[in-house]
């Protein structure tokens, strides 16, 4: 009869700590989208990248700006902006301005990326520095700028990005007349 007592009385208090874990976490994401809302940037680590997905996978939230910085990011940057831009395909279509900088991802990364660069209606800022973007990046990101319609502005600051790199962009601005501003400072371009 103890033992029944006492499973009954760890179970409930182990409901309870459940009920505890579950209502900070949903204080925690709460928290989360007010500092989103706030156009503040949040400083990921693999718990708050988590969160932001499941912020996003929410369809009665609205993004306009999303700020996140990777640099203490201790996950698979690819992986993460992969799994990011399809979050984003699938449930933030107001989404104005996005900011990924210090995700260092590779080229599959920057595909992924690219290939929502090219369908997005509503994305008109974006900011990829410090990513170790190289030439082939830049050329996949060139690619979407001749099909994107609606960025403006586009920071790729302190990248890898050379000549090559460039050269693509500026090939790309040949037939986008919507981009205003590109940033390419820090790079390896004319040296």
């Amino acid at each position: 009869f103890e033992n029944s007592t006492f499973s009954t009385m760890s179970m409930k208090r182990a409901a309870h700590e459940i009920e505890e874990l579950h209502n900070d976490e949903v204080c925690e994401m709460e928290e989360l989208y007010e500092r989103i809302q706030k156009d503040r940037v949040i400083w990921l680590d693999t718990r708050k990248f988590d969160l932001v997905i499941q912020l996003l996978s929410d369809p009665n939230r609205i993004f306009k700006t999303l700020t996140l910085d990777g640099e203490y990011l201790k996950s698979d940057h690819t992986n993460a902006v992969v799994r990011l831009i399809e979050a984003l395909e699938t449930r933030s279509p107001q989404l104005e301005v996005l900011d990924l900088s210090n995700f260092n991802t590779n080229n599959e990364g920057i595909h992924t990326l690219s290939n929502f660069l090219k369908t997005t209606l509503s994305l008109c800022k974006l900011r990829l520095d410090r990513c170790k973007m190289d030439d082939a990046g830049a050329f996949l990101i060139g690619e979407s700028l001749g099909t994107n319609k609606c960025m403006k502005r586009l920071y790729l600051g302190y990248n890898e990005i050379g000549d090559d790199g460039a050269i693509a962009l500026a090939d790309a601005l040949k037939t986008n007349q919507h981009l205003e501003e590109l940033d390419l400072v820090g790079n390896d371009i004319g040296f």
